[in-house]
């Protein structure tokens, strides 16, 4: 009899786990389901990336711009001749695509000078078959942790990182490779091409050195001229600075210059003031006006005196 207890029990008791098993899975099934869905309700594009074919980006005091899809590739159709990142170009689609709101606010209100729709920065997507979706990003939330948006009617919360990534403008999309170093070889590939280095800091000259016939450099204390080199292939503008007049940046007399020959071009690159916390420096190309800051990081070289 006992037995038959025991055995009914265990019966009873696994029959239990199975139903509590069941309604586990459930519960995750439909919490899923309900977060989905939440993500779904805060989407603010309609359509995917594949059927999206022009996106533009207007400022109320600032140049628009324009991209569009050109075969597989995203180009800056609007303004012309800028020296653009194609990654940003190319990411910006994609990135809309996969955009949701964090915080559902409320309907929109009728008042655009409540969240700052009234001078907004208006990102519009159009599609292959014509229709279109506009996102409104107006004042900052009262917790500065994100900006107000307006998409399809409603009112919602973005954290400030999505937003500034949308933000793109003539100085943020400026690819920050900004010497014209073949960025698809090796490093090592890259270094080996630059073939004349001259470097001076405060009108002194710290090296000025050529390669021979083998690859090397010729004279003494050629160290710096592979440090220069290994800068120069990494280098990258940490943002761009919008000012027009050169001496803010020191760059009116630049204190430092460094000039090389890479693959049988010549470049040269100013250096000016240091920022004030002495992380970085004001720079510019030869053949650019556009201004930049430069990591202060690798640029020891500059200490070396002698030549």
């Amino acid at each position: 009899m006992e037995k038959e207890e025991i055995s009914v029990n265990i019966k009873r008791i696994v029959s239990l786990s199975i139903v509590l098993a069941g309604l586990s899975a459930l519960y995750i099934f439909l919490l899923h389901a309900r977060l989905e869905s939440n993500t779904q309700d805060r989407k603010l594009i309609t359509f995917s990336v594949e059927e999206m074919n022009q996106v533009s980006i207007e400022y109320p005091d600032e140049e628009d711009l324009i991209f569009e899809k050109a075969d597989d590739q995203w180009i800056l159709k609007s303004p012309e001749k800028l020296n653009y990142s194609h990654d940003l170009a190319n990411a910006l689609p994609l990135t809309l695509s996969y955009l949701s709101a964090d915080k559902y606010v409320e309907n929109d209100t009728g008042d655009p000078s409540e969240y700052g729709f009234d001078d907004p920065v208006i990102i519009t997507v159009r599609s292959d078959s014509g229709s279109e979706n506009k996102i409104l990003i107006g004042n900052e939330t009262t917790a500065s942790d994100g900006y107000y948006i307006l998409a399809q009617n409603k009112v919602y919360t973005l954290n400030s990182k999505s937003a500034k990534n949308l933000m793109l403008n003539s100085l943020t999309v400026l690819d920050p490779y900004v010497l014209g170093i073949d960025r698809t070889l090796r490093l090592s590939d890259a270094e080996k091409k630059i073939t004349t280095v001259s470097c001076t800091n405060s009108g002194i000259t710290l090296v000025q050195r050529s390669r021979d016939e083998t690859g090397k450099w010729q004279g003494e204390n050629t160290e710096i001229c592979d440090e220069i080199a290994e800068f120069l292939v990494s280098m990258r503008a940490i943002q761009f600075v919008k000012t027009d007049d050169l001496s803010d940046a020191g760059l009116d007399t630049a204190a430092s210059k460094i000039s090389f020959i890479y693959d049988g071009q010549t470049e040269t690159l100013s250096l000016g003031n240091k920022t004030d916390d002495g992380s970085a420096y004001y720079a510019k190309t030869a053949d650019s006006d556009n201004i930049f800051l430069l990591s202060a990081t690798g640029l020891g070289f500059l200490e070396n005196q002698g030549g």
